[in-house]
């Protein structure tokens, strides 16, 4: 049975947890999750099983068709879009940023533009340092 159309569904907002018996929230991603960067060549995280998630800022999301199988527990569910921010967490530790920084958006989006950049500014500083040097050394 597909519970979406062929295209996918829109959406807005995702929550990832469910109730405890005792009233308390647990995660509800029962089997590992792989988190990607399309459009930036950055290596995929891996997320396990039982990470509490928590994804802001959804925008241009939508879920691929869900596919109930019979005798199967529990749904395939794949995401697309773009978050503003993700965090994970398994049990008490640190919650993990899993935003791209600056620097990751430069070295893995654009890299010949940064590596450029670098070169350019190596060429001028030792173009002026040479200038500095000569100008140095006739003063004497």
């Amino acid at each position: 049975m597909q519970i979406l159309p062929s295209g996918g569904g829109a959406i807005a907002a995702v929550e990832l947890l469910k109730q405890t018996a005792s009233g308390g929230y647990a995660s509800a991603l029962v089997a590992p999750a792989t988190l990607t960067y399309p459009g930036y060549a950055k290596q995929a995280v891996r997320l396990d099983a039982g990470s509490l998630l928590s994804i802001d800022g959804l925008r241009d999301a939508t879920l691929a068709p869900i596919v109930v199988e019979p005798g199967r527990g529990d749904l395939s569910v794949k995401l697309s879009g773009r978050a503003d921010k993700i965090h994970s967490r398994v049990g008490g530790s640190q919650a993990m940023d899993h935003r791209l920084s600056m620097f990751d958006k430069l070295w893995y989006g654009s890299r010949t533009a940064l590596l450029f950049s670098i070169l350019v500014w190596v060429a001028s500083v030792t173009v002026g340092a040479y200038k500095l040097y000569k100008e140095a050394k006739g003063s004497r």
